[in-house]
């Protein structure tokens, strides 16, 4: 209950970064976020053990974390220069703007419920597996992560990139910015793939403790091993499939 009185902001959070890197500023949203991590962790320490207030507390402590940092960045883009400086009293609906961007939105979301459908049938697949795999799956897990977070920066760049020389007509530099980011996804599928055939006894330690370990280690290996090698397909996708709805052709 807690949580969905943040959801709005998490929205209204998405969509004030999205502008900031519409125009090439991603170090506002970042910043914004670093600082709404760092309060996040202050606040879970205060409502926990001050306060004592056990699951609620850690669920006000990210709700209030959120606010602040949409208050951030919506002071950020009341200052600043040019076509994305938000101005609250000429806020309002502009119908035929409000369709375009439903026609692309919606198909994107419909892609996210199709992806959460898969990893909810997957996961239950695993489970019957038992506790040492779904063990091992959650490590591997939190190894691909940290590669996906990198990944990711490149699929959401793709998209902007894409986007931002369609609305300047500069078509030829489309076609160059899906290569650039191509080429970053592959150095670091490359890296993926020798941390995890080379690190992932050592990093799986960050997750489990030694003797958990023993028992999953060769699941979480070859797991670790087996999401490495499928990275470059998923690169490939999401490249092409963000810079296809940087086209406004979700």
């Amino acid at each position: 209950r807690i949580y969905l009185m943040g959801m709005p902001v998490i929205l209204l959070y998405n969509f004030e970064a999205a502008i900031f890197r519409s125009v090439g500023e991603t170090r506002v949203p970042l910043v914004a976020l670093a600082m709404s991590g760092v309060l996040n962790v202050l606040l879970n320490l205060f409502f926990v053990i001050l306060c004592r207030m056990d699951v609620a507390g850690v669920a006000i402590a990210t709700v209030v974390s959120q606010y602040v940092s949409v208050g951030l960045i919506l002071a950020c883009l009341m200052r600043q220069e040019g076509a994305s400086r938000l101005r609250l009293r000429e806020l309002r609906l502009h119908p035929t703007e409000a369709m375009r961007m439903i026609q692309i939105g919606l198909p994107a979301g419909l892609q996210s419920v199709i992806f959460n459908i898969s990893n909810v049938m997957i996961q239950s697949s695993i489970n019957s597996f038992g506790a040492d795999v779904v063990a091992a799956n959650t490590a591997a897990g939190n190894l691909d992560s940290f590669i996906y977070t990198a990944c990711n920066s490149v699929y959401h760049a793709s998209m902007t990139f894409t986007s931002q020389n369609l609305g300047a007509g500069k078509y030829d530099r489309i076609k160059q910015g899906t290569y650039a980011c191509m080429f970053i996804g592959i150095l670091y599928c490359v890296l993926f793939v020798l941390i995890a055939q080379f690190g992932t006894r050592y990093l799986a330690l960050l997750f489990m403790n030694a003797d958990e370990a023993a028992s999953v280690m060769d699941y979480t290996q070859q797991l670790s091993v087996a999401f490495a090698y499928a990275t470059p397909l998923l690169l490939a996708v999401n490249v092409l499939r963000l810079s296809i709805q940087g086209m406004g052709y979700s």
